[in-house]
């Protein structure tokens, strides 16, 4: 990248390191994040970023998508490639963590990708894209509020890129066979 653009600055360290002595310039003045973030859990480079507000984030994905978003200014654009989970979890801590995200930032649109997408990982993802509002809201706002309780898709049907099978529906179709 250096040899093919000379004129942009390529930071060679783990995200946390980079934001956490970047912060005060980067917070609230990027106009575009794109991310396709770790998948599991947070590694060793996690004690690389002290700030308070992403220090209990235990995914990696989750850290990379609150912190990365969080640095876009008003109206910034953030486009990232996730595990399916945070649009459809139902459990309290998903919900929660929609809540935080929707709090500060519009989803402007949300797509589920086909497992076959990845060859060989038969992984689920979602791109999601999202332009921050400047500021957090004391509340989600009542169009969000089918998002935070995980009915995205089912509000969105055109946006599962694929067939989507229940485990039932492939236990059922396997037994025709």
């Amino acid at each position: 990248l250096r040899a093919m653009r000379p004129d942009i600055r390529v930071v060679h360290s783990s995200f946390e390191k980079f934001v956490s002595a970047e912060e005060q310039s980067l917070m609230g003045r990027l106009g575009l994040v794109v991310s396709n973030p770790p998948y599991g859990p947070r590694g060793p480079s996690a004690v690389e970023d002290n700030h308070p507000d992403y220090q209990r984030e235990r995914k990696a994905y989750v850290y990379f998508l609150r912190r990365g978003l969080d640095l876009l200014r008003r109206d910034g654009i953030g486009v990232f490639l996730i595990p399916y989970g945070f649009l459809t979890g139902l459990n309290a801590e998903s919900v929660e963590l929609r809540k935080r995200v929707l709090r500060r930032h519009h989803l402007m649109a949300a797509f589920r990708l086909p497992s076959t997408l990845f060859p060989g990982a038969n992984l689920v993802t979602d791109l999601l894209l999202f332009r921050a509002r400047g500021g957090e809201l004391a509340e989600v706002v009542a169009e969000d509020q089918s998002i935070v309780e995980g009915r995205y898709f089912q509000e969105y049907p055109s946006h599962l890129l694929g067939t989507e099978l229940r485990i039932d529906e492939q236990e059922a179709s396997d037994g025709e066979e």
